[in-house]
């Protein structure tokens, strides 16, 4: 998209005219500016009709024909203006003015003739010069432009030629003039029309850059958000790692230490994991624990605590507020319901098990984070030497 925009912009150096797809845009998007200025011109031609009446009263000999004409221009001025409140009629607002100025056109020359030779002139280089006004300041599209540009000059040149009284060259001169003063507007008018679209062009180029950076920027804050996922997250079992295990010890401990609701901490062992490594194979052994993480999760899940390896085969559960004693039984039963085959045990059990260690400190027993992994592993060693496939609990 911005390729075609730069070659557009390229291009506007030699064609004053878009693509058409570029083009229609353009007017859609200058529809609004486009059209008030219509409706501006078309009530200020309304009030020089009033104006003018004045003048024609004072220097016409026809003052009946001066206030009809005068009154019906104004009311045609101000229908166009009021029309421009319909849709229909602002997607034709180039005709609009296009009327409104071979009527502007029409009126000046069939009144100037109930006047002298200098008030016909007046009023003819009066009308052009309106219309001249209309060409530069409204943008219109150059055929539109042209077309009303030659209607006027057309009917100047008439009313101007038509003048009896006045010297042949000088209504030449004045035809000359005034026709180099229109291709002089209608110049004007491609330049600026010309710099519209340009201007346009560089705010479409600038609005796709920034929605480019905007996309950026947010795939670069959800990369950023995975790869702090990552990090916070144990490649083998897909639960949190030691280092978010760290880190949510330490939030769960300063708010459980200021809340007084006490905080619960499980370290857990699978039971002679390594020689359920060194006869099932390695593969095995990672299946297995993240089957344990997983089964550890969903109880844990409805303590909404926290489960995360804490290294090798050991986990480590945190509880807010919580029994952490029933919870840790519950998750030693959870993993021997499943079943999972271990024939090696020292013990002659046949199933996979695992050993917990449960520590619980409240606000009131001065204890330190680090007395209470202490005594977790503390009651961890105690499980083993009790045989395993159990709890114990200190605190």
């Amino acid at each position: 998209m911005l390729s075609r925009i730069e070659d557009q912009i390229q291009r506007l150096h030699v064609l004053p005219r878009l693509e058409p797809e570029w083009e229609q845009r353009f007017l859609v998007v200058s529809a609004e500016k486009r059209t008030r200025l219509i409706r501006i011109y078309t009530i200020l031609a309304a009030a020089i009709y009033v104006i003018c009446l004045g003048i024609d009263l004072a220097n016409l000999s026809n003052p009946v024909a001066a206030v009809r004409v005068r009154l019906l221009g104004a009311a045609f001025c101000l229908a166009s203006a009021g029309c421009l409140r319909w849709t229909a009629v602002q997607n034709h607002g180039g005709l609009v003015i296009v009327a409104v100025a071979t009527a502007v056109m029409l009126t000046s020359g069939y009144l100037g003739q109930f006047g002298s030779v200098e008030i016909n002139l007046l009023y003819n280089t009066g009308s052009l010069l309106g219309v001249v006004l209309a060409i530069i300041g409204i943008p219109l599209g150059l055929r539109t432009t042209i077309t009303a540009a030659l209607l006027c000059l057309i009917a100047y040149a008439a009313f101007t030629l038509g003048i009896s009284g006045a010297a042949l060259v000088a209504r030449l001169s004045a035809v000359g003039y005034f026709s180099l003063m229109v291709a002089a507007g209608l110049v004007l008018n491609v330049v600026m029309e010309t710099n519209e679209r340009h201007r346009f062009l560089l705010q479409v180029r600038n609005d796709l850059q920034s929605d480019q950076l905007i996309e950026a920027g947010n795939a670069l804050s959800v990369a950023n958000a995975k790869l702090a996922q990552v990090a916070l997250t144990d490649g083998l079992t897909g639960i949190p790692n030691r280092r978010r295990f760290d880190e949510r010890f330490a939030e769960m401990w300063h708010s459980a230490m200021k809340d007084g609701d006490g905080i619960g901490l499980v370290l857990i062992d699978v039971d002679h994991f390594k020689r359920y490594n060194d006869h099932y194979g390695h593969p095995a052994g990672d299946t297995c624990l993240r089957v344990a993480a997983e089964t550890l999760s969903a109880e844990i899940r409805k303590s909404h605590g926290l489960v995360a390896r804490y290294g090798g085969e050991e986990f480590a559960v945190l509880l807010r507020g919580q029994d952490a004693c029933m919870v840790a039984q519950r998750l030693v039963a959870a993993i021997e319901r499943l079943g999972l085959p271990h024939a090696h045990r020292a013990d002659g059990l046949q199933v996979v098990t695992i050993s917990a260690g449960c520590a619980l400190a409240g606000c009131q027993d001065r204890r330190s984070a680090a007395d209470l992994l202490s005594l977790a592993d503390m009651a961890l060693d105690d499980a083993k030497q009790a045989g395993r496939n159990r709890a114990v609990v200190y605190g």
